[in-house]
């Protein structure tokens, strides 16, 4: 089964931001949504991993990350961490 909008739009769970060019974690399964605090699995091409803890923030490399952050010193890789960038999310 999949869920579908009012309109019949296919939905779909997913995570991410624009650092990560819109997503990077996505569930795609029949139970998409239904299970509290679940977002799917990495999309091909995305390494995920946690800070330090059972619960940490949530740490994403791949391809379609940012190079970085938009800076008036032109460094490259402003605010990733050997090609790590890390969010402000907490997962486990």
């Amino acid at each position: 089964m999949v869920f579908r909008s009012a309109a019949g739009w296919p939905l779909v769970v997913c995570y991410g931001m624009s650092e990560t060019a819109s997503m990077c974690v996505v569930d795609r399964t029949d139970q998409a949504g239904l299970a509290a605090g679940r977002v799917g699995t990495p999309l091909p091409g995305f390494k995920i991993r946690l800070s330090e803890g059972e619960q940490g923030r949530i740490r994403i490399a791949g391809g379609a990350l940012m190079a970085g952050y938009a800076n008036p010193q032109l460094h490259p890789g402003d605010g990733l961490q050997a090609g790590w960038f890390e969010s402000g999310d907490l997962g486990y």
